[in-house]
């Protein structure tokens, strides 16, 4: 999965609408977080609408202005095949985002 990381993080870049007004780094912090979470999911054969709905609306849900970042990644990391969801390292994303 590090082979997409350049795709990844210009999907990120695009769907944080509030890349622009949060902190840097709070937005790659909310991003990896995201990813994580929807990677164990993945890895746990939870299904992308329970995923996206545990995300945006469970105990532990995301800010309301990164829903869109949800759906993204969760299309991004339910497109791959399951077995690739493993080989997503959270410390190389969050670096490359720092980067951008």
């Amino acid at each position: 999965m590090t082979r997409f990381i350049p795709f990844v993080l210009a999907a990120a870049m695009l769907a944080g609408p509030v890349a622009a007004d949060a902190k840097k780094e709070e937005f790659c912090q909310i991003n990896t977080d995201i990813i994580e979470r929807l990677v164990e999911m993945r890895l746990d054969r939870v299904s992308k609408i329970k995923a996206v709905k545990d995300l945006m609306e469970g105990e532990n849900a995301v800010p309301e202005n990164y829903t869109v970042a949800v759906t993204q990644w969760s299309e991004w990391i339910y497109g791959q095949p399951r077995k690739d969801a493993k080989n997503f390292v959270s410390d190389d994303f969050y670096k490359a985002c720092l980067t951008q």
